[in-house]
Order: structure tokens, then C-alpha cells, then sequence
């Protein structure tokens, strides 16, 4: 099984913690003062972002999915912020995702590069 499997498990067993109705997501949702509806909202497009991460034919839906994934983070940070809870994790998640976008750009020049082949 390579990455791309085992990220997609990932998220997938991830969204379906969120969407079976934890008490934990939905206390801390709650807490957000966002209404319980809202998780399956995030779940589904967050799954969705991953999906147009993992795929390989559209650059384009990949540079929408991190634009997504980046309103996301910002939208969490200010949240916390809101209720006076730390920005800790926006933060880490934050520059996972821009680390990931530095290196898919990297690698998607690096492509471009290479003479094609006949």
C-alpha cells in the first residue's frame, strides 16, 4: 500500500470520527459557538480537499483544494482566537500545509523540466 492509500485511510477514518457524532468534536464545536450541522459541512469538504490533493490529472483543482485547506486554518485560528482558546494547532497544521505546498511545487517543476519522452 503506498501514501497516497494510507492518507486517504487516514482522512477517511478522520471524517468519519467527525461525521459519527463524537461528544468531544461536538462539545468543542459547541464551544466554537458553531452549530453541530457545520462538522458534517468541514468533514465532507475537508475529505473532498483530500481527495483533489491526492489526484493527479488537475493542477488547478490541487491549487483550489490548499485554497480551501488555507481559509480552513485561517477560519480555526480566528475561532480559537474568538473564544480565547490558544492558536496552537491552527499554527502546526498551518505549516504542514504550507510545507506541502512549497514541496508539490518543487516537485511539479522539477517535472515540468524533464525532457518528455517519445
Amino acid at each position: 500500500m503506498d501514501n497516497h492509500h494510507i492518507d486517504f485511510f487516514r482522512v477517511h477514518h478522520e471524517c468519519r470520527y467527525v461525521l459519527s457524532g463524537n461528544p468531544e468534536i461536538v462539545a468543542g464545536f459547541k464551544l466554537l459557538g458553531y452549530p453541530h450541522y457545520f462538522l458534517h459541512i468541514l468533514a465532507t469538504a475537508k475529505l473532498l480537499g483530500v481527495v483533489a490533493l491526492l489526484q493527479t490529472k488537475s493542477h488547478t483543482l490541487k491549487e483550489w483544494a490548499y485554497a480551501g485547506f488555507t481559509i480552513d486554518i485561517i477560519g480555526a485560528a480566528w475561532s480559537h482566537l474568538a473564544i480565547g482558546d490558544g492558536i496552537t494547532s491552527p499554527l502546526i497544521f498551518g505549516a504542514l500545509l504550507a510545507v506541502s505546498y512549497i514541496f508539490y511545487h518543487r516537485v511539479k517543476a522539477q517535472v515540468s523540466l524533464q525532457p518528455s519522452r517519445a
